[in-house]
């Protein structure tokens, strides 16, 4: 990617046209399509980091110093596997981040992170709306009067009704819309580029650049946070492109309106207010249909984010889950989780949308026929644009504006609530030495009368206790007694109510839940450190994985899965251990992981904690309820519910006759029956994991195999019939034609009702019994013959133009063209022209009404289905999918990639289908009103498709990687449920900067899509 953007290089035609972008297109349609090393990368003004670095300057202008408190959860007894503890306790693991949210709220209020975005961006982002107010206020007011002119020269009581008029007027018409498309364009390819690029990404940066957040909306009412959760915020929230892309047209629509309504007044008069108003009974119901959107949305978002919480953890115990086979219970409750994502609220809307187009003109022509005035093709056109253009800025840019303003708002107000929960603050009593700081003389900690508590009471009750001196302490005690509690006081992740707590020497932690991300093994034990290479092998041979990696394919370069996928419960272990190692911690905080291994391999682990030479240099504090090892330790802490019972070494314990040293002695086994229980379980699972992963030929490849070429019909026929019901698919396609047969026949009917209005059109009559015939001479001009028959006045109205006579009798006819043909059809009464065309209407709302409602509902069968069987087969899948697919990429398929099925691509099969349609019957039209057109429709339609296959070829590539990507983005998120690890070394900035080196692919990838 070192090539540079076309889009710097581009000038101003360039720009206009969008010819930098065909290189890429050539690149398409190459064999095997494109790839990312054929992107081009982000634009030097699109650079996602300087972005990222514009907002924040702001948003901590914004933000000041808010300070807060950051905790995680309690964590004993806690489960070896979420999945497990799942089942045995009936409800899902909440052991995840959470944030203590305190009180105070002063420092918060005036923090606007939509201001911030808009002292950043509002500049850029502003200039972009001048060329849309020209293309829309301007061109497009313009264009309708310049066609109701280009009609009008064709009358011969117009003035300006020569042939060289109607060549201005169509080369009017031509710059016009020239003018639009050249405008148009370029101002949205502009407004997304600013919306997309820089707020969308920078947010997302945003996001994960302070994995260390709290909240202090309520007290004492903890939020969890965990890698689902993020990436949940991320895909439905970040995503703000489209909605903010829309917030011009909230001034634009009444602008363009009051322009269109001036023009339409002039031609109309008193006959156009009833579509007016008709346009503004629309509205009403488009804001109250944005309102209720909203709050469904709210309720979507819910759903979507319990969901994929649930996938989370499904993702994390997956082996577990196969070990004993709850595969069945876990897809029914991913399938609970879903709710319908359907509304027969939208497809409605859509049929009130699709009937206002024939709606509003009908009720103008209608009044017009009222009123007594001719409905003649140049009024006929005019009010068809006039209105057309003000019916979709009217009735659906402008609610949906509003709509989606209202959205981007919410969207912003749940960003800003997270960026909000700032970095954790020790606690008031907390003391530790800076991390750069040289450890004073020898590592040591110091208790006096500390007390920390968990929200549900439960933690660390009045322990003062001092531990300085290299040495191995091992903490012991029955389940919940506060072992693990004790560690996170030490971390500074359980914050102190009262005493205090001083720490002297940097920390190294080990979770009792070893925290494995996806990437590969030796980058899981560096924590993306720069390597050393002698300190590296040390810590890999005292985790005793020089054997694991001879076994492993490629090794420490093997790429494992979230949480471990792909290694056994003891491998994930000793990599979490070795991790310790590395960081050369002066104090290692040990959290039982010795429960995870089988004993030969625990003693051979505990004898290089006790013996290694570098090792005895430091204070190491190990949680264990292995009694039989406690002669091994230097010191020993014995804790029962939150408090320090005893404390000592073994030979002072035993002489005190402490309760724990009886039962070693008495038999050598852990704690209690329970914990013991549990050990046996969790052997049992890594014995029968290893065999399943062992089984499974791991591939250490990041590249997924991924589709390309074209879609066919195959794959369109089995999204279609994934409801399994093929016959109402047939009856929907059908519903669609029915639909626009009647859209057809009431725009036939209104030409029609025009040439019965035009004199040009009418052969004959018969007024009072006068039989009357119109005749053209050679020159153009009428000849009127008047045969005397005498009757009785029938009292039928004529047209308008037949001398100002209001009665007419039967017989007349006008001369309709057909192909080659000239067919004289009757001329109906004004009534009769009034009764049809209102029925007409009638029919289209009606089929549009069933043909919305039936579509829609089917798509959500179709996506309800999809879901589940996605669902299966995630539960089902090998453990190796598992190793080589990115947790945060999967979590992606059913957060982002699901709502695109739910809701983009049954909106975009109803518009083909509708458009599809619209295209066939004006091309019938067209070749029914003139043959000679058949030539230049078919140059049409093979320069169109031509064009086509360059834009779907490369469009369908760009798409699929970048959904490669934000997969990748959401994995790199994967961090949060390893904060306390990632804090007591400091890590932070390098796990962001993991996070970040994603981000300019992202960017490469939106800016060429």
């Amino acid at each position: 990617m070192a090539r540079p953007n076309p889009f710097d290089q581009a000038g101003p035609i360039s720009l206009l046209i969008f010819a930098w972008i065909w290189s890429l297109f050539q690149k398409a349609k190459k064999a095997g399509g494109l790839n990312r090393d054929d992107i081009y990368p982000a634009p030097d003004k699109d650079k996602s980091q300087k972005n990222a670095d514009k907002l924040e300057e702001y948003w901590e202008k914004e933000e000041g110093s808010t300070v807060v408190v950051f905790t995680i959860p309690e964590t004993e007894p806690l489960a070896q596997n979420s999945a497990e503890k799942s089942t045995k306790n009936g409800h899902r693991d909440e052991s995840r981040v959470q944030i203590q949210r305190p009180s105070s709220r002063q420092s918060r209020e005036n923090a606007s992170l939509l201001r911030a975005i808009f002292k950043a961006y509002g500049t850029s982002y502003f200039l972009t709306w001048i060329p849309i107010f020209v293309t829309d206020c301007l061109f497009k007011v313009i264009q309708p009067l310049t066609l109701l002119w280009f009609v009008k020269s064709f009358s011969p009581q117009e003035e300006n009704n020569g042939r060289s008029w109607q060549y201005i007027y169509a080369a009017f018409i031509t710059i016009t819309t020239l003018s639009i498309t050249m405008t148009s364009n370029p101002s949205q390819f502009c407004l997304q580029r600013v919306s997309n690029w820089m707020l969308k990404l920078s947010q997302s940066c945003q996001i994960p650049a302070k994995p260390s957040k709290g909240n202090n909306e309520k007290p004492n009412e903890p939020i969890k946070i965990d890698d689902a959760f993020v990436t949940n915020l991320i895909s439905k929230n970040a995503n703000v492109e489209d909605k903010l892309a829309q917030f011009p047209y909230i001034f634009i629509a009444p602008i363009q309106f009051v322009l269109l309504f001036y023009f339409l007044w002039q031609e109309f008069g008193w006959p156009c207010i009833p579509g007016i108003i008709s346009i503004f009974l629309y509205m009403p119901f488009q804001y109250w249909y944005a309102a209720k959107s909203g709050e469904y949305r709210g309720k979507i978002n819910e759903a979507s984010g319990a969901r994929t919480s649930l996938i989370n953890e499904i993702i994390a115990g997956i082996l577990t889950i196969k070990t004993y086979t709850w595969e069945n219970v876990f897809r029914e409750q991913v399938n609970k989780k879903r709710k319908s994502k359907g509304s027969n609220l939208h497809a409605f809307q859509m049929a009130v949308f699709l009937t206002s187009s024939r709606l509003i003109p009908f009720l103008t022509f209608i009044s017009l026929a009222l009123w007594g005035g001719p409905l003649t093709p140049e009024k006929v056109f005019f009010a068809t644009a006039v209105y057309n253009t003000a019916t979709h800025y009217m009735v659906y840019l402008l609610p949906g504006a509003c709509k989606n303003v209202g959205e981007f708002l919410a969207c912003i107000k749940n960003i800003q609530e997270f960026l909000l929960l700032q970095e954790k603050h020790d606690s008031e009593g907390y003391k530790r030495s800076d991390l750069s700081e040289k450890v004073p003389k020898f590592p040591s900690i110091n208790l006096e009368d500390a007390v920390a508590e968990w929200e549900s009471g439960k933690g660390i009750k009045s322990i003062s206790l001092t531990i300085s001196d290299p040495k191995l302490v091992m903490v012991v005690g029955e389940t919940a007694s506060g072992k693990s509690s004790f560690l996170q006081l030490l971390l500074g992740e359980l914050s102190l109510i009262s005493g205090r707590c001083k720490i002297h020497g940097k920390l190294s932690y080990s979770a009792q839940k070893p925290w494995i991300f996806h990437d590969t093994v030796k980058n899981n034990i560096l924590l993306h450190e720069d390597q050393d290479r002698t300190t590296y092998n040390w810590a890999v041979s005292l985790a005793m994985l020089n054997q694991d990696f001879q076994a492993l394919e490629h090794g420490d370069e093997t790429i494992v899965g979230d949480g471990g996928s792909g290694l056994s419960g003891g491998q994930r272990t000793r990599v979490d251990y070795a991790r310790t190692l590395y960081q050369q911690g002066d104090i290692l905080l040990l959290d039982d992981p010795l429960s995870a291994l089988d004993g030969n391999v625990a003693r051979d682990l505990l004898r290089g904690l006790k013996e290694d030479k570098e090792l005895a240099k430091t204070l190491r504090i190990l949680v264990t309820n292995k009694l039989q090892y406690l002669k091994e330790a230097d010191y020993i802490v014995v804790m029962h519910e939150g408090k320090i019972t005893s404390y000592g070494t073994y030979q002072e314990l035993e002489g005190k006759g402490d309760e724990i040293l009886v039962k070693a002695n008495a038999g050598g086994e852990d704690v209690d029956s329970l914990t013991s229980e549990a050990q046996e379980s969790n052997t049992t699972e890594n014995t029968v994991t290893s065999k399943i992963v062992k089984s499974e030929n791991f591939e250490n490849s990041d590249q997924k195999s991924r589709a390309s070429g074209n879609i066919g019909l195959k794959t369109y026929l089995k999204y279609f019939t994934a409801a399994n019901r093929s016959f109402q698919f047939s009856w929907h396609v059908l519903m669609f034609i029915i639909s626009q047969v009647f859209i057809t026949v009431i725009e036939y009917w209104v030409v029609l009702w025009t040439m019965s209005q035009s004199e040009s059109s009418v052969r004959s009559f018969t007024r009072n019994g006068n039989h009357t015939e119109i005749a053209s001479n050679d020159n153009g001009s009428e000849n009127v013959t008047d045969f005397s028959k005498q009757g009785d006045d029938d009292g039928t109205t004529i047209s308008p133009f037949l001398q100002d006579d209001p009665q007419i009798i039967h017989g007349a006819t006008m001369t309709v063209p057909i192909l080659w043909l000239e067919l004289q059809l009757p001329i109906y009464s004004q009534d009769t022209y009034m009764t049809i065309y209102s029925i007409l209407t009638g029919a289209v709302f009606v089929t549009n009404l069933f043909k919305a409602l039936g579509f829609f509902n089917y798509c959500i069968k179709i996506c309800n289905n999809m879901h589940r069987k996605m669902a299966n087969v995630l539960v089902r899948a090998r453990p190796s999918f598992f190793s080589k697919t990115p947790g945060g990429e999967i979590l992606n398929y059913f957060s982002k990639d699901m709502d695109i099925v739910d809701e983009a691509i049954p909106m975009s099969f109803f518009n083909m289908l509708t458009i599809f349609l619209q295209i066939g019957t004006v091309i019938i039209l067209l070749v029914l009103a003139n043959v000679w057109t058949i030539p230049a429709i078919l140059i049409f339609i093979v320069m169109l498709s031509s064009i086509r296959k360059y834009y779907v070829t490369t469009s369908r590539d760009l798409k699929r990687i970048d959904g490669e990507v934000r997969g990748e983005v959401c994995s790199k998120l994967a961090c949060y449920d390893g904060l306390p690890t990632i804090r007591a070394v400091g890590a932070e900035n390098r796990m962001s900067k993991r996070f970040d080196e994603t981000q300019p692919k992202l960017v490469s990838v939106c800016g060429s899509s």
